[in-house]
This record gives structure tokens, C-alpha cells and sequence, in this order.
């Protein structure tokens, strides 16, 4: 990060108040699921420009039947190894790269959270049992990823349907998505 001041937000700098995850940088605000928390912090940006912005789960006191995991991370496309400039082509070389251990449980597609445009995949591996159910946009220059875990597909499904009160910057797409709203206009090389 670049940034010398205090006011300037940082793509890995979300907070987490009142069970509300928020996110300047890239204009998201998501109301957690009911008894679900922040998990852990996350790591430092890599060097190949991934953050993760949240890693959010039920607390260890759930008493849910099937437990289940939300991690939300951004690429900054400008410094990713993959070959893909926007959110359907990073989507489609994770479902073209899926090992053999893995099964596709739905193609990547164009879906709509919140009123916004993402590309959706699901895939599954039978011997862990578990499914993974990734959805992605782009906001200013990053894949912003949300992928969820459960061995319960009910429960994903849920998950998605809350996610729908998600609040996001009114400029995201899965190709060349500006948001964050009043925030700069990334440019490579800048």
C-alpha cells in the first residue's frame, strides 16, 4: 500500500461493527448472517496483489448441524499471475483448473446479489464433502471473490439469498468495474 495518511482507505482495512462488515476502499457493507462473526484476521497483501479482506464463520459455541466458512478477498488484477483481466475470466480459469478431485456442481454464470452483476460457479469434492460456491465482481481494478464452504448446500443457498441485503458501490460489474464511488480510478502504471 502507498498510502501516507490516516483518512486514505486501504483495500485490506475493512472493520467489523455491530455484526456489519464495512469496507471503504471498495464500498461494501455486508450485514453478517445471524450468529456468524469474524474468524480470523488476515494475512499482509501478497505480493501477487491478494488480499483478504474477511474470513467469517459461525462462532464455536454454533450449534448448527453443519457449520460453514465465508472468505471474502480481492486480486488486484494489475499484479496477478493468471492470465485474466477481469471477474468471468478469473472464475473461468479456476473452473478449467479444478483438480480431478473435484466435481462442478454449477457452471460459471451471471447472477445478480444485491442488484449487482457477479459471475457464480460451484463445484464440490465428494471425499471431503464438502462445496465450495464462489461468487465474484469487479470493483475498481480487483476481482472482489466471496466464497463460501459447507458440507450443507441448504445452507449455502441461504447464504446467498442473505447476501442480498449486501450493500456494494453502484459501479461493480465482473468486467471493468469501476466502485468505490468517490474513490480514485485505479491506472496501471500510476
Amino acid at each position: 500500500s502507498s498510502a501516507n495518511d490516516s483518512v486514505t482507505p486501504l483495500p485490506e482495512c475493512g472493520t467489523f461493527t455491530n455484526n456489519v462488515f464495512d469496507n471503504e476502499y471498495f464500498g461494501i457493507k455486508y450485514s453478517l448472517p445471524t450468529g456468524w462473526a469474524e474468524k480470523f484476521k488476515g494475512p499482509p497483501p501478497s505480493d501477487s496483489g491478494r488480499y483478504v479482506l474477511a474470513q467469517i464463520g459461525a462462532p464455536d459455541a454454533y450449534k448448527g448441524s453443519n457449520r460453514g466458512n465465508i472468505l471474502m478477498t480481492a486480486q488486484d488484477l494489475f499484479f496477478t499471475p493468471l492470465p485474466a483481466t477481469n471477474a468471468v475470466e478469473l472464475i473461468n480459469y479456476t473452473k478449467e483448473h479444478l483438480l480431478a478431485d473435484y466435481n462442478v456442481e454449477a457452471p460459471p454464470s451471471q447472477t445478480k446479489i444485491a442488484g449487482h452483476a457477479f459471475v457464480s460457479f460451484a463445484y464440490r469434492s465428494p471425499v471431503a464433502q464438502l462445496h465450495w460456491y464462489i461468487l465474484a465482481t469487479e470493483i475498481r481494478c480487483h476481482v472482489v471473490q466471496i466464497v463460501m464452504t459447507s458440507r450443507d448446500p441448504k445452507l449455502l443457498d441461504r447464504l446467498i439469498l442473505e447476501m442480498n441485503s449486501m450493500q456494494l458501490s453502484s459501479d461493480t460489474s465482473p468486467a471493468s468495474g469501476l466502485g468505490a464511488g468517490s474513490s480514485p480510478v485505479c491506472v496501471k502504471g500510476y
